[in-house]
């Protein structure tokens, strides 16, 4: 099964959805996410604090802060989700990211850290670093 047709495999969207808005705005927590799953996608927060207020008006107006504050460096949620993100995954699960264009290297850090592996960084169609995605393969 390839790596995006597995996510319909467990729950539908709404269900996981439902299962991942937690504590601490939209992090990962156990208090919220019971079972086991094939991939985690998500799109945490990841505008650094004090980016935010340069951002265009279309984006500050449109996006309520605690949609866009990913707290001093952009990466606070990164952490939360990777290091809780193993005890959710079976073995050979996915996690995907959207990040912005200058944390391909970091938040694919994060996850060799964690031990992700066949980490890869995807651009989007302005060739901008746009997705981390990775590979949990241990039980």
């Amino acid at each position: 099964m390839d790596c995006l047709s597995s996510c319909s495999v467990n729950y539908s969207v709404d269900d996981v959805i439902k299962k991942l808005l937690a504590a601490e705005q939209i992090a990962l927590t156990a208090e919220s996410v019971t079972g086991k799953y094939d991939m985690i996608v998500s799109n945490p927060p990841y505008i650094r604090t004090e980016e935010i207020s340069r951002l265009d008006e279309e984006v500050k107006l449109h996006d309520p802060w605690i949609a866009l504050d990913g707290k001093e460096d952009g990466l606070y949620f990164y952490r939360l989700i990777v290091k809780d993100s193993i005890r959710y995954l079976n073995k050979g699960g996915y996690i995907l990211f959207e990040i912005g264009f200058d944390q391909g290297k970091d938040v694919s850090e994060l996850l060799k850290n964690e031990g992700y592996e066949e980490i890869e960084i995807k651009k989007d169609l302005a060739g901008l670093d746009r997705v981390v995605m990775g590979r949990y393969n241990k039980e």
